[in-house]
């Protein structure tokens, strides 16, 4: 019998489109690198990569789980990404890049796609750590959110 801290917890949508974000943020990667660097291969960035995508899915099955050490790093994992794309986006505006300046680079395509994913990511990132600190009751108590 399952305790009440690790129930199956049915994944509010919230959490599902925030998980879709993610997801299609990780496949524009490809090729994104593809069209910037060609076959160069980056070990470290490969690496970053694959320990974000690895803490992510980590989150994501814990939580699904209904453990409260899913949604504490799903939590975490969301609030690096308002945290990296509020300074990507953001703070470099400031400057004259970020945000409105990577949606007005329509003459490539793969890169504004690219960044037109990642500012869903950001958004969504936003949604989810809103979302997660108003329902931390229902999301740490292993109880089906909807």
């Amino acid at each position: 019998m399952a305790t009440p801290s690790s129930a199956p917890v049915r994944l509010a949508t919230p959490i599902r489109l925030y998980a879709i974000a993610v997801v299609a943020n990780y496949l524009t990667q490809i090729p994104y690198a593809i069209h910037l660097y060609g076959t160069a291969f980056s070990r470290s960035g490969a690496i970053l990569l694959g320990a974000t995508l690895v803490w992510f899915v980590a989150a994501m099955v814990l939580f699904r789980r209904g453990r409260r050490a899913g949604f504490w790093l799903l939590l975490g994992y969301a609030l690096v990404q308002v945290l990296f794309y509020f300074d990507t986006q953001i703070v470099v505006a400031i400057a004259g890049s970020g945000l409105f300046y990577h949606l007005g680079q329509t003459q490539d395509l793969i890169l504004w796609l690219t960044f037109l994913v990642g500012d869903f990511n950001f958004i969504a990132a936003v949604a989810v750590v809103i979302w997660l600190v108003r329902h931390r009751e229902d999301a740490t108590g292993g109880r089906v959110i909807r």
